[in-house]
């Protein structure tokens, strides 16, 4: 499919920003503010003081960083330590390599994914479409006016996001610290078996269930275990600060409101961030996140001609492969 911008001003950010934002204060303990990621299900939010000024982003990344310390003061060999087989998820949608790459952003949209895995019918893994390729593709198109031809040609192969299925928690923690990436393709042989997200992590993670039950849900009904409260006290309180200040990232990358649509997509194709705060005065205004930018491009592409739909394959370990149609 061959595409081209329409005519259309670009948008500015405080045009389709997100202005009812969850925030939290520096001084809030780290265990709090890990409860609020998982219960609003998102990936970061902004930290800022008192007077509503802006200080930095407490990310899943951030939580990586309180998971890492706490292990370390625990000794990850005294606990059980789960592998990537005992906590993936093994049931997938797959892309295939011929989809035409705008009927696969808008499959990321509508399924809220931040990436698909690439996979032939037969499982084999091939690579990953993600939020940021999908920038790439959009940029191209608008200033090159790009064609946007197949899945394949877009794809991420990078050896270094995959893990077997006996990868630790651990190991699968410390990736995640070291790279950008948000999902680790789970591959065994060839074969693509499942996938695991840094919010998998934090689900399944021990140490921070322990933190987390303890310092937030201490007051409800349930008891925490002794062997909870064991690994609460090591590592919550032998860490040095459990403040949010102490592992928020402070260097996180903020716009104005007068960043226009490409603009914004730049910055997501040049950063790690999947968020971006708009903060003016010192003030935080709003947020874009680059599924906002994704769905506020493909609004403005006009397709020149048809594609044809491709297939995605909804892949589960030991059951029937089923077939859906690619939206378009």
């Amino acid at each position: 499919m061959s595409t081209e911008f329409t005519s259309t001003p670009l948008p500015l950010a405080q045009e389709f920003m997100a202005k009812r934002l969850i925030t939290v204060r520096p001084e809030t303990d780290a265990a709090e503010a890990i409860n609020l990621l998982l219960k609003h299900r998102i990936s970061g939010m902004p930290v800022v003081d008192q007077e509503g000024n802006y200080l930095g982003v407490f990310s899943e990344k951030s939580c990586m960083r309180v998971l890492d310390q706490t292990a370390k003061i625990i000794g990850p060999d005294s606990l059980k330590t789960p592998v990537a087989r005992e906590f993936m998820t093994s049931r997938l949608v797959c892309l295939s390599p011929d989809q035409d790459v705008f009927d696969a952003i808008s499959l990321l949209l509508s399924h809220r994914f931040s990436g698909a895995p690439i996979a032939t019918a037969s499982r084999e893994f091939l690579g990953v479409f993600s939020e940021k390729t999908s920038m790439s593709v959009l940029i191209n198109s608008a200033y090159d006016g790009v064609p946007g031809g197949k899945v394949a040609a877009f794809m991420n192969p990078d050896p270094g996001r995959l893990v077997s299925e006996e990868t630790s928690l651990f190991d699968v923690t410390q990736i995640f610290i070291k790279t950008p990436y948000r999902r680790l393709p789970v591959i065994s042989g060839n074969q693509i078996v499942g996938q695991i997200s840094r919010r998998d992590v934090l689900q399944n993670s021990r140490i921070l269930s322990a933190i987390v039950r303890y310092q937030v849900e201490s007051n409800r009904e349930k008891p925490i275990s002794a062997g909870d409260s064991i690994v609460f006290w090591k590592a919550h309180r032998q860490l040095p600060s459990t403040s949010v200040s102490a592992f928020m990232d402070t260097s996180a990358k903020t716009i104005t409101t007068d960043y226009d649509l490409l603009a914004i997509a730049g910055v997501f194709l040049n950063t790690p961030y999947r968020r971006l705060p708009i903060v003016e005065n010192g003030k935080v205004l709003g947020q874009v996140s680059r599924r906002d930018v994704l769905r506020a491009s493909l609004q403005l592409i006009k397709p020149i001609e048809c594609s044809e739909s491709g297939t995605l394959y909804l892949s589960a370990v030991g059951g029937a492969e089923q077939k859906m149609t690619a939206l378009s």
